[in-house]
């Protein structure tokens, strides 16, 4: 896995489920070790069953999101299971000045997906800080 930047890259090119790209979120997210990101095909299929499905499930995601954003709001419109629109608020959002505390809206991904982008977008705001 490379980095933050590749890793929205992925997530934006991507239409459902994912395991590869779940088992990324994962070595990201610090659930699995560094290390893990130079496994080989044979063990990273192994590992990737005890992966939460980041790709396919809101669940898992908004799990990350108060674990790694404490304080801020998630916010999302979906219809049958595509995002029209969703977006992360943080603890400091001002009206004057959006961009500073939020990610980008995102949408027409389903929910999972949107929201997965959505809180990597917002991680690479707060690392660029």
């Amino acid at each position: 896995m490379g980095d933050l930047a590749e890793l929205i890259e992925r997530v934006e090119k991507a239409t459902g489920p994912d395991r590869e790209l779940d088992f990324d979120v994962a070595v990201f997210a610090g659930e699995l070790p560094a290390e893990a990101a130079k496994y080989g095909p044979y063990l990273r299929r192994i590992t990737q069953r005890y992966v939460e499905p980041y790709s396919s499930a809101v669940d898992p995601v908004l799990a990350l999101i108060l674990r790694r954003l404490p304080g801020w709001e998630v916010n999302f419109t979906a219809t049958d299971g595509v995002a029209l629109d969703v977006y992360l608020i943080g603890p400091k959002y001002r009206d004057d000045r959006p961009g500073e505390e939020s990610s980008p809206p995102v949408g027409g991904k389903p929910v999972a997906l949107a929201l997965l982008l959505a809180f990597l977008k917002a991680t690479q705001h707060q690392e660029k800080k």
